[in-house]
């Protein structure tokens, strides 16, 4: 299996990236179940509310610099300009000034608008505002990182130092409510934004420079603001129904929270191709080589739905238990992680399209594309809310989800003049849907699905050794 990696440059180095993801999200997770399991569930409302405010903020607060940088740093392949030490410069101060102002902005909002505090509890807002600029230039760092072609150090500074701290600290008992947590958090930001920021400066210096001068408009860069737009409608979305839910009614939303994190798992492999994906294309782009640039495309998502098919089939044999793990307070998490896993297999399966485009430049696109779906999210989630509750909330984020990849794959096809490959989603959903009914079964019966695990780890270890051999082959 090494030899067939190491002969395999696109895939071993997906699998880097799947290294890099594991210590990254394993992190992450590992604080987010915890979270759930020490902490009472006030406190672990805050927290979970806590971290969707800072996604949703911190998107605002990068400015779009997170991609430009990428899409700029990657552009070069390995070789940069002469002038590549202004634009590094650039690239760092700047987002910096920009986050600072996107702050300050924010903080004037809150406290004039006192209706906001229906969104956000003034506690959660108080605790953790100062943490808005930091996760900003976090996730800044770690893009540039993997710009520079470091699939691993990138998903450790993003998730991995971030989250790790504040779980040591959980777990040692050092944190037990949320204003505890939230201090954890500015620790852990500052040491990995140290790490990163260090680990760039290192790499910029080593790196050759040979190239012809490049011009960048860097402080204020036409596409930053469609870059923004997209970002903040992004997170907007992710966090739309959590926002709507506590607007429309009072429910707790600890279990849906969580339920939705959980389902994230399933796009692990979409985040490990896109890690690849991004600076491959932002080249391939510049070189105008578009069939190939499709070609990467199409491969990365084989590699995100295969991987994507085996940790759902993995979660459907595992669910009971981990709802048994949680206690009372999470009956529902099974229902909603089943639901949250429908949108997120097809987000994974074509979901690389949004970066491919971003890399693309078609950054209008992406937004357009965003905009509608918010508009016809947001009055489906009001509906589904107000007459199915935290479970018709699930159903509108899973319709909404394919609907905007489903979009965004129709817009890459018409601009590259290709046309749809989905054997390969088919495949893997035949394949969860069979370990779904036999999963459902055996819980009919009484019987844990979860003796099933083994065989489920064998069977996707034939289907991956025969799709990407065949990949290989074709290659």
């Amino acid at each position: 299996m090494l030899k067939f990696l190491q002969n395999n440059e696109k895939l071993f180095e997906t699998v880097k990236s799947f290294t890099g993801l594991a210590l990254g999200y394993g992190s992450m997770y590992g604080f987010y179940l915890v979270a759930a399991r020490l902490l009472d569930l006030s406190e672990s409302d805050k927290v979970f509310e806590g971290l969707v405010f800072l996604l949703l903020t911190s998107a605002m607060a990068k400015f779009g610099y997170d991609r430009l940088g990428l899409r700029v740093i990657g552009s070069f392949d390995r070789v940069f300009p002469r002038n590549f030490g202004q634009i590094f410069l650039k690239l760092m101060i700047t987002p910096l000034i920009y986050s600072l102002a996107v702050l300050a902005l924010i903080y004037i909002l809150f406290i004039s608008f006192p209706g906001m505090a229906k969104l956000i509890s003034t506690d959660v807002f108080n605790n953790l505002i100062w943490l808005v600029p930091l996760f900003a230039y976090n996730h800044i760092v770690s893009q540039y990182l993997r710009g520079f072609r470091h699939p691993i150090l990138s998903f450790i500074i993003q998730h991995g130092i971030l989250y790790f701290i504040p779980l040591l600290l959980l777990v040692t008992g050092f944190s037990r409510n949320f204003e505890e947590v939230a201090v954890t958090f500015y620790i852990s930001t500052g040491a990995s934004i140290a790490v990163g920021t260090a680990v760039l400066i290192k790499d910029f210096l080593s790196r050759e420079k040979t190239l012809k001068p490049a011009e960048f408009r860097l402080i204020f860069h036409s596409d930053l603001v469609y870059i923004l737009m997209t970002s903040v409608l992004v997170f907007f979305y992710s966090g739309a129904d959590i926002y709507l839910i506590k607007w429309v009614s009072e429910t707790t939303t600890s279990s849906y929270l969580l339920s939705n994190k959980i389902a994230l798992i399933s796009s692990l492999g979409l985040v490990a191709s896109n890690n690849m994906l991004a600076p491959r294309v932002s080249a391939l782009y510049f070189e105008k080589k578009w069939s190939e640039l499709f070609g990467e495309f199409v491969f990365a998502g084989k590699v995100a739905s295969a991987a994507s098919a085996f940790i759902i089939s993995c979660l459907l044999c595992v669910l009971f238990m981990l709802q048994n793990f949680l206690g009372e307070d999470y009956t529902d998490l099974e229902l909603f992680v089943t639901i949250f896993l429908l949108g997120q297999f097809i987000n994974a399966s074509v979901g690389g399209v949004n970066a491919v485009l971003q890399m693309m430049r078609k950054e209008k696109t992406v937004f357009y594309i965003q905009f509608f779906v918010i508009l016809f999210s947001v009055p489906l989630y009001i509906v589904m809310i107000q007459n199915k509750g935290l479970t018709g909330a699930a159903i509108g984020n899973a319709l909404s989800l394919t609907l905007w990849n489903v979009i965004a794959y129709g817009a890459l096809l018409y601009y590259l003049r290709e046309k749809a490959v989905i054997s390969y989603i088919m495949v893997n959903l035949g394949i969860i849907i069979a370990i779904y009914v036999l999963t459902s079964v055996l819980k009919g019966f009484g019987i844990n699905p979860a003796f099933l695990l083994p065989a489920v780890i064998g069977l996707f270890m034939i289907h991956f050794k025969i799709s990407f051999v065949r990949q290989s082959a074709q290659v």
